[in-house]
């Protein structure tokens, strides 16, 4: 079965091309493309090129791709020049023409993002003749690699990385613009640890204009891991870098360009929302984030810039020095995602995210916690201006975040500073159908009068969006035992909403009570209505890590699933798809439908903290 990409990069199966190679079909077919380019009204590519350019006339445009239908079909003509179809339409380059070329080369005329170039297709396998070896830690679901690489600077050609190979990555190591690098199901990634802090920081950096292909599964997933957990079984948060992915949509830095956190004069954004930085399915990545210079960090996942044509779901962080999953502006959309023991914040973003995240799951560890402040999510607009355009606005449902007021360690060190969540600089966006519970420190923080004109406009009234001033919403949320002491006392203010602290302050045209108060009185579904009363408990007892000495706290992925009272289930839902079409329609607050499997899953998940 041939495979080929959509518009936005994700896999596209297309029927045995025996099936469509029957002379009495192409000419529907022909008709058909031929009224769907009267409709969009497509115009010829520019330049000239003999990739794609099926009739030799020096351009490539629609003409180009009816004659790749007829070649596709079998129809007899003279294509490339009389070199034949293959030499100039194979846009896979995979060897043939079929269906999937010509939706590729559809996809090319119609400016959409397509995964490689036209007529380059994945490239070759990388080359991997190191010795083979297996793993200190058999709980990875990676045991064993065949042989291995070392990649150091830049990739400069589209590659493959096997699965049985054993990938390295010392040092930082740069994708280039134009190239694509596909790492197939059950690839193994590995960053190397330097023997000295901060000496050769190895991660992975894909640079504007290149793209990521992982399309791992449930039984396979990609796995980036570090050398030290790997070959010793002890792995360390902060161990190397992680994943960074720069790309071309919108931010909200002045001039529409940033430069890229913990990375020196590397840029990102632009003015595509619908770019694509490419594919990410089933992908793990643990024991990384890494502080350069001080508040200069590189974390597990950084997504900067990155467009709403890039297919993301099913990734979890495990282990990171600073923020587990963190957006930069853009526009990308992600489903199923999990953040664990991060050092910082769970779900961070800035620079004017506009994109959709829905099903995710985070739990914070006390021991690995770095900061004077770690949130279940952190949303700021710009921390320069806390009114540049675009607005950070994303939008969550489906969310399930859980502190550290249940581990052994709660209450000293760092993980007495937890919080639900901090909404800060001017952010917006929207969050139902949300569970947050045991965070030790606060629940939710509403920072400053930048973030209050998001939410209402009065003491009474909640926001109505303008052009240019969206809302900051919340429906559909249970807040359980945040800010409450384990022994029953509380903090000083005794509630889980804050209208921030010091010279910060969330006071006008409403503070957080008023604000916490509209909701209720607007039906958005709030649990408790009075928000120092402690709420209602959600079910979920996490046995997380080694607290308590648990012994399946690392293997039982049931744990997250909540078992709140049934009409709680039913009374706070809202449903995620009538907020945006991208989200799935949904009865249940929450990352998990109660009752239900989850959809966490092994080798996907580890829990493991070394």
């Amino acid at each position: 079965m041939r495979t080929t990409t959509n518009h936005n990069g994700s896999p596209n199966r297309v029927v045995k091309e025996n099936i469509m190679r029957k002379r009495s079909t192409w000419k529907g077919a022909l008709m058909g493309l031929a009224a769907l380019v009267a409709v969009t009204g497509w115009t010829s590519a520019a330049g000239a090129s003999s990739c794609g350019d099926l009739n030799n006339d020096s351009r490539v445009t629609i003409a180009d791709a009816l004659l790749l239908l007829q070649a596709q079909n079998g129809v007899p003509g003279t294509y490339c020049g009389g070199a034949g179809a293959s030499q100039c339409g194979d846009m896979n380059a995979d060897g043939g023409v079929g269906i999937g070329d010509v939706v590729i080369l559809l996809n090319f005329l119609a400016g959409n993002p397509t995964l490689f170039p036209i007529c380059t297709g994945a490239g070759s396998n990388i080359s991997c003749t190191g010795p083979g070896g297996s793993s200190a830690v058999a709980t990875d679901g990676i045991s064993a690699w065949t042989h291995s690489t070392t990649v150091q600077g830049h990739v400069q050609t589209n590659q493959i990385w096997p699965a049985g190979c054993r990938v390295n990555i010392d040092g930082l190591v740069f994708v280039d613009p134009g190239v694509t690098v596909t790492m197939n199901p059950g690839a193994l990634v590995v960053g190397k640890d330097p023997p000295t802090t901060g000496d050769n920081t190895s991660a992975l950096v894909f640079l504007r204009g290149s793209k990521i292909n992982a399309p791992g599964t449930q039984a396979n997933p990609i796995h980036m891991t570090s050398s030290d957990h790997l070959d010793g079984g002890a792995g360390h948060v902060g161990d190397w870098g992680g994943l960074t992915i720069n790309g071309k949509a919108p931010v909200n830095c002045p001039g529409g360009e940033c430069l890229a956190e913990g990375l020196t004069g590397v840029p990102f954004g632009g003015t595509d929302p619908h770019d694509s930085s490419g594919v990410v399915h089933f992908l793990r990545l643990e024991f990384s984030g890494k502080e350069l210079t001080p508040d200069n960090e590189l974390n597990c996942i950084t997504l900067n810039g990155v467009g709403d044509g890039t297919t993301w779901d099913h990734t979890q962080t495990n282990v990171c020095f600073d923020d587990c999953h963190e957006w930069f502006g853009g526009t990308m959309n992600a489903k199923f995602l999990v953040s664990t023991a991060c050092g910082d914040d769970c779900f961070d973003t800035q620079l004017g995210w506009t994109g959709k995240l829905q099903y995710g799951i985070s739990t914070q560890y006390q021991p690995y916690l770095q900061n004077l402040g770690n949130n279940g999510l952190e949303w700021d607009d710009n921390e320069n201006g806390f009114t540049l355009a675009p607005v950070n606005a994303p939008l969550f449902c489906n969310i399930t975040s859980i502190g550290t007021a249940l581990q052994a360690t709660h209450d000293t060190g760092l993980g007495s500073t937890d919080s639900v969540a901090f909404f800060r600089r001017g952010t917006a966006g929207t969050v139902a159908n949300w569970i947050a519970e045991q965070f030790e420190t606060r629940g939710i923080e509403f920072r400053d009068n930048a973030t209050s004109a998001h939410a209402c406009d009065s003491a009474t009234t909640l926001h109505t969006p303008t052009t240019g001033n969206p809302a900051l919403l919340l429906e559909g949320v249970m807040l359980f035992h945040n800010g409450f002491k384990n022994d029953g006392g509380v903090t000083a203010d005794g509630k889980q909403i804050h209208s921030g602290t010091g010279g910060n302050l969330f006071n006008s045209p409403c503070n957080a009570d008023q604000y916490w108060a509209a909701l209720a009185a607007a039906g958005k579904k709030i649990d408790p209505v009075d928000p120092t009363q402690n709420g209602t408990d959600p079910g979920i007892t996490v046995k997380y890590g080694r607290e308590n000495l648990f012994a399946d706290a690392y293997t039982d992925l049931s744990q997250f699933i909540p078992n709140p009272p049934a009409a709680q289930v039913t009374s706070l839902a809202v449903d995620c798809h009538a907020i945006d079409p991208f989200f799935d329609t949904t009865n249940y607050i929450g990352a998990f439908q109660p009752g239900q499997p989850t959809w966490l899953s092994t080798p996907w998940i580890s829990l493991e903290l070394q």
